[in-house]
């Protein structure tokens, strides 16, 4: 019998040698070290990330050979045309072309390559080699598995258990063989705590009356004097401010000053006041989606605008609005998930497993803030999105304000209710004479320019004081009536200063024939506003896609008005626009009229509630008044014709309109439309009656209050999404396939029980199913406590970062932080009650 057990033993032995290669002696002597069970995440696959990932991860356009190592399925697939080798064959060294590769001497063979710069130590080769022959397993990344809580692990030393941090904590030291420090005496302790919740020194009194406080929870009440501490939201600020990036100036070349501390406060306070941290975490990324929304909600989201912006003059605006949507998705990758997806903004992620298009997904909740690339950069100019950061007092103010603008308006109405009109066409057309001529402040026909001196010139409409212009470069040629004022490269036309002068509670109308030498993507008309860096700040005309485009605003594009024609104009053809202004401050009261008749517009912009007025300051350069040609950033509308150019100081009727377009037309209007004449007549007892002077003065009051009250940039979707596409090698006007938003479904799958919006982002954050969220947070925590967290890399979870040190413990404090409604001062308690922290 023994003879035959030898027999047996020697069998297997050559059997043995025969499945694997013969080791080098040093790699020998390291894999006789090795454990006798490898565990795939701790062991194996931080070799496989640092030294194979980047050429064999999931980077599909990084990848060589067709042989991806991170999927166990990929890694065993048959390799070559002909299929007839494996890099991997799970329990046999011999047939797996990777351990003849990593052991290569061969310049040509060895893996990791030369050109790589990396190398496997010999301990790293040993262990690969015995993770093929054990079968080479694969499990999941342990981040990405839910943590589950388990019963905590039995210790011999039970009596210096307090909770259950300590059984996970004093597992490790006993089977190390090292046993805890002393428990730290009570001047200690209280200087620790203090400074852990407060971040400052704890008093002589403090001191005192813990030391001489003998009662059995002196400790535990301490701890909770500390979380009720003002300043304890202090302490927690300054580490989510980091987290934030927060800032007080927008980081470019500029560097415009920005106040965003009334959202510091916010978070201050939201710590103070033990808001859980699912609310904290949903408000700053969707309280403006959050169901009764209110300004507090709102003012969280501010969140997602500490990124840097840039408002220098030469800048291409898509170009850092995409930059600024990146910073968010690569926030939300830090911040909540703990991973560097910032990495697939230009390819798959080298080491994780973040496609591409998975970042765009993500990528696309941000993607629809109505926002521009610019920092808006005029004087107490916040980009919109933004809120008015109001108080009790000036609440009460505007809403007194709003109810007599109301109230007025109400009373106007009744008075400008349509009736009918008893009079003849003749008589018509005669007040319709009489009310344009009395209503025109400049009249510009540009047919006979006389030059008075250098770039002035004069025109031939004497009976209008504002008969002279400053054109640069002019070119006169046959127009709609006589000849007509040509865009050329160099063209600027500035009216008299002051003309056009008003504030946005004025009524006003505009008229003027414009003549489309191309297809214009967008250019100017005529503005009486800053550039459009300076949010556009004033009123402007101007031509997107050859569609009429009118604004009124503040900083556009949020404290705006703004209307686009739904058709365009037609190219080389004459077409005579008219715009009228109400003075309400509304979209609802502009209309826009092309050859006396009104058109469809779309909506853009609802209301502008601040002052449109210029004021000089050290972020401005000047202001021309009313212009035609090249103005600021805007595009000339090079080679157009501007013709026939009239300003009025009053909101002008549809059958004044179409009466100015031709008095043929409104002939024939009024004798087939009667209700032009009764809607005419109306308008004009509406503007004469007193209730009209006191709605302006209730008007200007509301803004005079609205102008000192400073608001803060937030979040704000435009009405409808913009599309979001992969953008190839990140660059923002490379666009490829358009995505949906999603978020990471490695981690887990976004499913259709979650919104495609910033609200539907964090149900996913916070599903119980979720693996990331709590186990974040929770690592923080601990390092702020311990210097260093359980988690070595706080914003890398992924690949490349750290393996938890002891990820039991990681897994009760996370589920035990969702079990307790993801309350923060409970967390602290539960840590700072162990006997590991005391």
């Amino acid at each position: 019998m023994k003879s035959i057990s030898l027999l047996v033993a020697f069998c297997l032995v050559i059997v043995c040698a025969s499945c694997g290669p013969d080791l080098p002696d040093d790699v020998q002597e390291a894999y006789n070290l090795l454990p006798g069970e490898l565990d795939f995440n701790y062991d194996v696959k931080p070799i496989l990330s640092d030294k194979c990932f980047a050429c064999h991860g999931p980077d599909a356009k990084k990848r060589k050979a067709d042989l991806r190592l991170d999927i166990a399925e990929e890694a065993y697939r048959a390799l070559g045309k002909s299929g007839d080798y494996h890099a991997i064959v799970p329990g046999n060294t011999s047939k797996s072309t990777a351990v003849s590769r990593i052991l290569s001497h061969d310049p040509e063979m060895v893996m990791p390559t030369p050109e790589s710069h990396l190398s496997l130590t010999v301990a790293e080769k040993a262990t690969l080699i015995k993770w093929i022959e054990d079968g080479a397993e694969y499990q999941p990344h342990w981040s990405f598995i839910k943590p589950e809580k388990r019963d905590a692990p039995d210790v011999k030393d039970e009596n210096w258990v307090k909770n259950s941090i300590d059984n996970y904590v004093l597992q490790k030291l006993e089977a190390k063989g090292i046993a805890p420090t002393e428990r730290a005496s009570k001047e200690t302790l209280i200087r620790r705590a203090s400074f852990d919740l407060r971040g400052l020194p704890p008093t002589l009194a403090e001191i005192d009356r813990f030391v001489a406080d003998q009662s059995p929870n002196a400790y535990e009440k301490m701890l909770d004097q500390f979380l009720a501490s003002p300043a304890y939201g202090e302490r927690m600020a300054t580490d989510w401010l980091d987290v934030a990036r927060y800032t007080d100036s927008d980081g470019y070349l500029d560097d415009k000053h920005r106040d965003v501390s009334p959202w510091r406060d916010w978070v201050i306070q939201a710590f103070n006041k033990n808001m859980s941290y699912q609310q904290f975490v949903t408000w700053q990324l969707a309280g403006d989606l959050v169901k009764h929304k209110n300004k507090e909600s709102v003012l969280a989201t501010t969140f997602n605008r500490l990124h840097r912006k840039n408002s220098e003059a030469g800048i291409i605006y898509e170009e850092y609005r995409v930059d600024y949507v990146a910073d968010r998705a690569n926030t939300l990758g830090k911040a909540f998930l703990g991973l560097t997806v910032e990495c697939a903004r230009c390819h798959d992620h080298k080491y994780d497993p973040i496609s591409q298009k998975d970042y765009y997904r993500m990528f696309g909740f941000f993607n629809s803030t109505n926002e521009i690339g610019t920092a808006v950069y005029g004087p107490d100019q916040t980009p919109g999105p933004s809120l008015l950061l109001t108080d009790k007092k000036n609440e009460s103010v505007i809403d007194f304000i709003k109810t007599k603008i109301a109230d007025t308006e109400q009373n106007l109405n009744r008075i400008q209710k349509v009736v009918s009109v008893q009079k003849d066409a003749k008589e018509v057309l005669a007040d319709l004479s009489k009310g344009l001529a009395q209503s025109t402040v400049a009249y510009y026909s540009f047919d006979k320019m006389t030059p008075v001196k250098d770039k002035i010139f004069k025109t031939d409409e004497a009976n209008h004081p504002a008969n002279t212009l400053e054109i640069k470069e002019p070119l006169f040629k046959p127009g709609r009536r006589g000849n007509a004022l040509f865009i050329n490269e160099f063209t600027t036309a500035a009216l008299p200063n002051k003309l056009g002068w008003h504030e946005h509670t004025v009524p006003f109308s505009t008229s003027l024939s414009v003549f489309p030498d191309t297809f214009y993507k967008d250019v100017s008309v005529f503005v009486h506003a800053e550039d459009d860096r300076l949010g556009l700040k004033g009123y402007s005309l101007l031509l997107k896609d050859n569609k009429l485009r009118f604004v009124i605003a503040h900083s556009w594009p949020q404290n705006a008005i703004e209307l686009v024609a739904k058709r365009p104009l037609p190219i080389r053809k004459w077409s005579d626009v008219s715009i009228t202004y109400d003075g309400s401050g509304r979209a609802d009261g502009v209309h826009i009229y092309v050859n006396g008749l009104p058109i469809a517009v779309d909506v853009l912009g609802k209301a502008v509630y601040k002052s449109i007025l210029f004021e000089p300051d050290i972020h401005t350069y000047g202001f021309r008044g009313f212009q035609l040609g090249v103005v600021g950033k805007i595009i000339t509308f090079e080679n157009g014709g501007i013709d026939e150019l009239r300003l009025f100081d009053k909101e002008m009727s549809a059958l004044e309109i179409l009466h100015l377009y031709s008095a043929k037309a409104s002939t024939k209007g009024i004798s087939l439309k009667p209700s032009l004449v009764n809607e005419h007549y109306a308008l004009q007892r509406k503007i004469a009656d007193p209730n009209y002077a006191e709605l302006r003065i209730w008007r200007d009051s509301l803004t005079n209050v609205l102008d000192r009250i400073p608001e803060i940039m937030v979040m704000g979707d435009l009405p409808k999404p913009r599309k979001t596409f992969v953008l190839n090698r990140g660059v923002y006007d490379s666009p490829t396939d358009e995505v949906q938003p999603a978020a990471l479904k490695s981690v887990l799958p976004y499913t259709d029980k979650y919104p495609k919006n910033r609200l539907g982002l964090t149900q996913w954050l916070f599903d119980k199913e979720n693996p990331l969220t709590a186990r974040v947070i929770v690592n923080r925590i601990w390092a702020m406590h311990f210097g260093q967290g359980i988690v070595k890399t706080p914003d890398d979870f992924g690949n490349q970062g750290a393996l938890p040190i002891n990820p039991g413990l990681l897994d009760y404090l996370a589920t035990s932080f969702v079990e307790s409604g993801w309350d923060m001062k409970q967390l602290h308690r539960q840590i700072m009650l162990s006997a590991t922290y005391q």
